[in-house]
């Protein structure tokens, strides 16, 4: 289930548009909302949890998840609806969307403002010998097809 709410993404959305509320948006919006909002919330997990080692239950405690969640979904939406970036009151598409290049490096801060670890990747796929010592280490990694 999404962190935030149809609702919520279509607040944002009409914003975004220079609607005065949500309730102004065409009818068909709303199908697009929601897909959108739950695509969001599952291409979030699969970014933080298979990429970047995050368990579920981590990120259930990340303070940005709402935020995040609704920017990813107004990221689909603005695109599956083609708004153009004249219509999304002078915010620029490509920052919305950079979300998800972002959530590749960006560390994750829980509600008490500590920085969560991922706990969730044992390790890395690699071969050879590994030097645990000071040195700089190359590990090298391949793939089989």
């Amino acid at each position: 289930m999404p962190w935030s709410t149809d609702a919520e993404v279509k607040t944002a959305l009409a914003t975004r548009i220079g609607h005065d509320s949500s309730a102004t948006l065409p009818a068909r919006y709303n199908d697009v909302i929601t897909h959108a909002n739950d695509l969001a919330y599952h291409k979030l997990r699969e970014i933080l949890i298979a990429y970047r080692g995050y368990t579920a239950a981590q990120l259930n405690t990340w303070a940005g998840r709402k935020q995040y969640n609704i920017r990813g979904a107004l990221c689909l939406a603005f695109t599956e609806l083609s708004l153009t970036e004249e219509r999304l009151q002078l915010q620029s598409l490509d920052r919305i969307c950079s979300i998800w290049e972002e959530l590749m490096t960006m560390p994750l801060v829980d509600e008490d403002g500590e920085v969560i670890v991922p706990a969730g990747l044992g390790g890395s796929p690699s071969w050879g010998k590994f030097d645990d010592d000071d040195d700089d280490t190359t590990i090298e990694m391949t793939t089989t097809l």
